[in-house]
């Protein structure tokens, strides 16, 4: 397990350093700058869903704008989100088979149909 970890680990430091030294159209970040980012982004120092900041960003050396243009706040209106609501995946503790146990009918009115928006 402890050498999968370390091929892992020089897998993504390797990937890392990819994006650190693009040059296109122009170098980003210092080359001094690349190998302590490296080391801060990929040897455990944070867990891997802790949120860099600005500010801790800035000071290893990252080129971080803020803000995005005003076209891509128009781009993402026309893609509204959901809020809140029903779950996206559904759990049916049973297989999906000809064994499946007759369900019991219903007692009561039948539910309205909706209509569907096609």
């Amino acid at each position: 397990m402890a050498d999968l970890a370390n091929k892992a680990i020089q897998q993504v430091q390797r990937f890392v350093r990819t994006l650190l030294k693009d040059n296109i159209p122009k170098q980003k970040v210092k080359p001094e700058d690349i190998e302590p980012i490296i080391e801060a982004l990929t040897t455990g120092r944070v867990t891997h869903d802790y949120p860099i900041t600005v500010e801790e960003a800035t000071e290893m050396g990252l080129p971080v704008t803020v803000g995005l243009p005003r076209s891509i706040y128009e781009l993402m209106d026309l893609y509204p989100q959901p809020q809140g609501g029903r779950p996206t995946v559904q759990y049916i503790p049973m297989p999906y088979d000809d064994r499946r146990p007759i369900l019991p009918t219903p007692k009561g009115r039948p539910m309205e149909e909706q209509n569907q928006i096609s």
